[in-house]
């Protein structure tokens, strides 16, 4: 019994802002949700009506693209065909009548009929767990390979722009990713929220609100000590550039801060920060630990 597995359909998406995006002459709007939720919807609608996994090609503003597998929602299973389920292995076969006299009708050559029952029983048995084991196979590689990558989208995102759809549980056997930063950020991921801070701290709008708007309350310090240190920055002009790197907990994360002095000279910092949920769901910073060369391993 042969078991046929499709190509994935492709899907491009262009990403034009943190909440919309374009696929052929169809335009993605994040409306209540994130603009990664609305996406992975069309895709598994995509993916449901056409039968088909569906390959996500993502294109970001930066013209970054990432590659994505979305697999085919639970249906009910067809009667037959490929994709169906195997069917179940076929019951005992029942006792031939007996007549008036008691005596089988079918049992004058009784070791031919149960011969035969039992050949029959075993070929479907073997076909019917080969057929098992094929379509286990075939689940169980489209189920890892769409939460791998989904995940890899996910982290992808906060690369891109700064922006994600949150963080979900890191896939165990992904390596973790480094995401190189210099832009405004946003709330929306861990690497965002991070970008996000050192921005206003550096580049705009360098008060002491704006850097304390992206930490949990009370956690960026004294306001009046904060603004002394921007205005320092700011009269020296830093330029700022953050690798941020996953630890594996989507709450902590690793950062290597380097600060470009107006003589060109570069200072390298090790940070760890640890994060929390706001109650719009948004990421905030909730303390930052200042590390020597690197912060040491968890």
């Amino acid at each position: 019994m042969s078991t046929t597995v499709h190509e994935p359909l492709e899907i491009k998406v262009d990403l034009t802002s943190p909440t919309q995006a374009r696929t052929g002459d169809r335009t993605l709007q994040a409306g209540t949700g994130s603009i990664e939720e609305a996406i992975m919807s069309h895709a598994r609608r995509r993916a449901k009506e056409s039968g088909l996994p569906v390959r996500l090609v993502v294109t970001a503003p930066t013209g970054k693209s990432w590659s994505r597998l979305v697999e085919v929602p639970p249906r009910k299973a067809r009667e037959d065909g490929p994709d169906s389920p195997p069917h179940p292995l076929p019951r005992r076969l029942p006792p031939p009548p007996e007549n008036d006299n008691g005596r089988g009708v079918g049992r004058t050559r009784p070791s031919a009929v149960v011969g035969n029952a039992r050949t029959v029983t075993d070929r479907r048995a073997a076909a019917a767990e080969t057929a098992v084991a094929a379509w286990r196979r075939r689940s169980v590689r489209y189920g890892a390979a769409a939460t791998v990558l989904l995940a890899a989208f996910v982290a992808g995102r906060a690369a891109a722009g700064g922006g994600s759809t949150g963080t979900a549980a890191m896939a165990p056997d992904r390596p973790l990713e480094t995401f190189s930063l210099a832009g405004p950020g946003d709330r929306t991921s861990g690497p965002g929220i991070i970008e996000a801070s050192n921005y206003a701290y550096y580049v705009w709008p360098r008060t002491a609100a704006g850097v304390s708007g992206f930490w949990a309350s009370g956690a960026a310090g004294p306001p009046e000590t904060l603004q002394k240190l921007i205005d320092k920055a700011a009269a020296d002009k830093w330029q700022f550039h953050v690798e941020v790197t996953e630890t594996g907990d989507p709450l902590l994360y690793d950062a290597r801060l380097t600060i470009t002095t107006s003589d060109g000279v570069q200072h390298p910092y090790a940070q760890r920060y640890r994060l929390a949920r706001a109650d719009d769901g948004k990421y905030l910073i909730a303390s930052k630990t200042d590390c020597d060369t690197t912060c040491p391993p968890l």
